[in-house]
Parts: structure tokens; sequence; C-alpha cells
């Protein structure tokens, strides 16, 4: 059965197929001994999303869980390895493939939702915290060029090292959320009484196409509509499933939701 409601099957049958051939031209061109480390590590970090969209368009059609969490849980390895042999290059910081807030605030969900080993988890966390590999707030025109001494990460993402099982020095920790639109509203699930828990998840997920539309460059509401996007995969707000699950807050109002990935939610590895 479907999960994705804005297109038909074919629609995201033809991007699975997509990913697999490009998957299979990247890991032919890894194998290469002429390639530079540049060129190896930009296709490598390519290798990683093609499974990653893989996962989420598999989730589209409606493939059992199971099968959806394995390309998720082997995208994220692969990030892994990309910044494993980015940190050990000779590549300067404006060439390597860094950890940045928005990565964070995309894989980090999908590290809780697919079960990931806490190993593996907790390599994310490293890299956030180490200065030549990560920047503490990225935004367009900042060139990822804000790597303070030391890396904070958000109040957010500290929560989700909490549930890694990794105790980030306070010293690591930002005093408040930097992303205002996507970060501050559903933190308020753990900075407010747990009464308020369902009702601040509910109004998270329910306004996620509002909120999306103040940074149109991260989301776009109407982008299903775009008869020129070969690659819409859905408005999923895998954050807020997230923490749903982080908390162990009752998001049975969600169920129908067609932006919430309640299926995920419920998986157990």
């Amino acid at each position: 059965m479907m999960r994705n409601s804005y297109k038909p099957k074919d629609y995201f049958v033809w991007q699975i197929q997509n990913s697999q051939e490009r998957s299979e031209k990247a890991k032919n061109y890894l194998k290469r001994a002429d390639i530079s480390e540049q060129a190896r590590q930009n296709r490598s970090d390519l290798f990683a999303d093609y499974d990653i969209d893989i996962a989420i368009n598999l989730y589209n059609i409606g493939t059992p869980v199971d099968q959806v969490v394995k390309y998720i849980i082997s995208g994220l390895q692969k990030k892994v390895d990309v910044f494993n042999y980015a940190s050990s290059t000779g590549l300067s910081f404006d060439q390597k493939c860094i950890i940045t807030s928005m990565d964070r605030f995309e894989l980090f969900p999908l590290l809780v939702l697919g079960d990931a080993p806490k190993e593996l988890c907790a390599r994310f966390i490293d890299f956030s915290l180490q200065n030549d590999m990560s920047v503490e707030y990225d935004q367009e025109g900042d060139d990822a060029d804000y790597a303070p001494e030391p890396i904070r990460i958000s109040p957010l993402m500290n929560e989700f090292a909490k549930y890694f099982s990794y105790d980030v020095p306070a010293s690591n920790v930002a005093p408040q959320c930097y992303m205002e639109t996507f970060e501050a509203p559903i933190y308020e699930c753990f900075s407010r009484h747990e009464s308020h828990q369902q009702e601040t998840l509910v109004d998270y997920v329910t306004n996620w196409a509002k909120a999306g539309q103040k940074d149109e460059k991260y989301y776009n509401k109407n982008e299903h509509k775009n008869p020129n996007n070969k690659y819409f995969k859905g408005y999923w707000s895998f954050m807020g499933a997230a923490v749903a699950k982080i908390l162990n807050i009752d998001d049975a109002p969600l169920k129908e939701h067609p932006d919430y990935p309640y299926e995920l939610v419920h998986f157990k590895g």
C-alpha cells in the first residue's frame, strides 16, 4: 500500500531505479586507482546519498519497513565512511565533506528511526564535535566556515546524543537552537512538561508545511506540483517522528497524517 499520496507509484519507482543505476556507476568509479582524493570523497558521498534516497522512496511505495531500514543503515554507514576518509586526507577544510547543522537535522532522525547501532550514532557525534570536520552553524552564504573552538551542537541535537548514550560536554552544547523554524518548535517537547508533548508534536507536524515556506531552499510545500522536479520524495517530518520515538509520545493522532512516517516510528530492529 502506498504511503506517499502526493505522487503515483511509477514516479517513485523510477527514482529507485535511477538511484540504483547511479549507485552502481559510483561503485565502479570508486574501484579506479587513478582518481583524486577529492573525487573519491565526493563520489563516495553520492554513493551514500543514493542508499538514503532509495530508502525514502521504498518507504513511499509501501515496501516493508525492515527493507527500508536496511537501506537507511547502509547509507548512514557509508556517510560515516565518507567522514572517516575525508578526515584522513590532505584536503583543506573547504574541500572536505564535513558534517553541518543541516546534516545533523536530516541524519540524526534517521539514526533514531532506523534503530542504528550506538557505535554508528557515536561516530556522527564524534565528527560533529571535531573542529576540522564540522561547522557549528551553517546557512547559505556562510561558506561553511563557522568552526569555533570548541564546536557546539544545538540543545536539540544534544537530546539525540543522550538517546545515543553519548555524554556531550556542556561546553559543546549551544545555549539555544540555531534553526528557529525547524529545531526550536520541536525542542519544546524536551523543554516543556510532558503533558504538553503530544500537543507540541502534533502542532509541529501539522505546521511542517507552513514552517518550511519560510526557508524554501530546504522545503517547499508545493514542490510536488512542480512538473520539472523528477526527484520529489515527500514532505516527511522525520524530525518530528524521531522525537516521538525518543520520548515515547503517543502519536496516534498523527497515524494517518500524510507527512508523518508512523510506521518508521514504531519499527523495532
